[in-house]
């Protein structure tokens, strides 16, 4: 009987399974057109766009420098609870704050929460986006394995426009809060934010979740999750021949090494150089496969009219015999229906 009983249960195992979903990894090439489609048209009038422009601004940083390797809930929470409440202690210890960027610039390493004024903030910021040597610290205190991870954000301006450049991204949006808002950012502000009710709220889990699910069915994908920036990134960095390495693959990916492996953590400058090399391989190999090269050599000229080289935003002066035009029962941001569904599901 014993062995009866083993038979079946062997043959149990052997019974076919229900086919799991799973997501295929992003590829460098649908990160380029997935953050060229949510990118708005290149704007310095924001008084009309200002909340359409700050939340996909606030949305394609987060989602930047969450291409670097990390899981997206170490970066954002999971939805808008602030909204209707406090966020928890443990929330906000993990939400990305203003002192969490360190700029590295000539005049010297600066935290814009120690700048106590607007006009400093911008210079700092503008130094920053405009030297191509200048570089940005961003640290994410809590992580999935249990201890802090630091990465550095360099310029990477492919085809000549900052498309997919995490640190010119997250100066926009900082430059686009200081427009709008014209106080000092504080050291304890949030980074990746959205305006919400003369409030700036962090973007969220689900605000990303939900622009990956309408991108995807807009271009025909398989489903894009927050996740597949993660496995995107160790898959194409395993591929490549000069990226392939224990020591790149154990500092991206962030898994807890074994007391051998511990030491072969890359300086952070060195791991993003060869992300974005390897990354802009990748780009315009499978360009070259899908345009002519005519096609491609149009590529700066597009690309650089809705994601420019140094973006600059201001708030337009109104005269006074507009503001009567302007009042707010009157006044109407034009947003996006990827937005609008953004704001119904968070």
């Amino acid at each position: 009987m014993e062995l009866v009983r083993l038979l079946a249960q062997g043959a149990n195992k052997l019974k076919a399974k229900e086919p799991i979903d799973k997501h295929c990894p992003l590829s460098p090439t649908q990160l380029f057109l997935l953050i060229w489609s949510v990118t708005p048209p290149g704007r310095k009038d924001l008084d009309v766009h200002l909340q359409t422009d700050a939340t996909s601004a606030g949305i394609i940083a987060a989602m930047l420098v969450g291409s670097l390797g990390f899981r997206f809930g170490e970066i954002s929470p999971a939805s808008c609870l602030g909204i209707n409440r406090d966020y928890s202690l443990y929330e906000l210890q993990g939400i990305p704050r203003i002192n969490d960027l360190l700029l590295y610039i000539p005049q010297g390493t600066t935290m814009l929460g120690s700048i106590n004024s607007v006009s400093g903030q911008r210079k700092a910021l503008r130094a920053c986006a405009k030297l191509s040597t200048a570089s940005a610290a961003f640290r994410c205190k809590r992580t999935k394995m249990g201890w802090p991870r630091f990465v550095a954000l360099i310029h990477f301006h492919i085809f000549g426009s900052t498309i997919l450049c995490c640190l010119c991204r997250c100066i926009q949006i900082l430059l686009i809060r200081l427009a709008a808002d014209p106080v000092p950012l504080r050291a304890n502000d949030f980074l990746f934010s959205f305006p919400y009710k003369a409030q700036w709220r962090p973007v969220t889990f689900k605000m990303v979740a939900t622009v990956l699910t309408r991108v995807s069915e807009k271009h025909g994908w398989s489903k894009v999750c927050p996740h597949d920036f993660k496995r995107g990134v160790l898959a194409y960095i395993s591929v490549d021949r000069d990226a392939r390495d224990t020591s790149v693959l154990l500092s991206v990916g962030d898994h807890r090494p074994s007391y051998i492996k511990k030491y072969q953590i890359l300086p952070c400058k060195l791991t993003s150089r060869i992300l974005h090399n390897a990354r802009e391989k990748a780009i315009r190999r499978e360009l070259s496969e899908l345009f002519s090269p005519n096609e491609i050599r149009e590529l700066p000229h597009i690309l650089g009219k809705i994601a420019p080289s140094f973006f600059l935003p201001s708030r337009k002066k109104k005269s006074p015999s507009n503001d009567k035009k302007l009042t707010p029962s009157k006044r109407m941001y034009l947003f996006p229906t990827f937005l609008i569904l953004i704001f119904s599901f968070s």
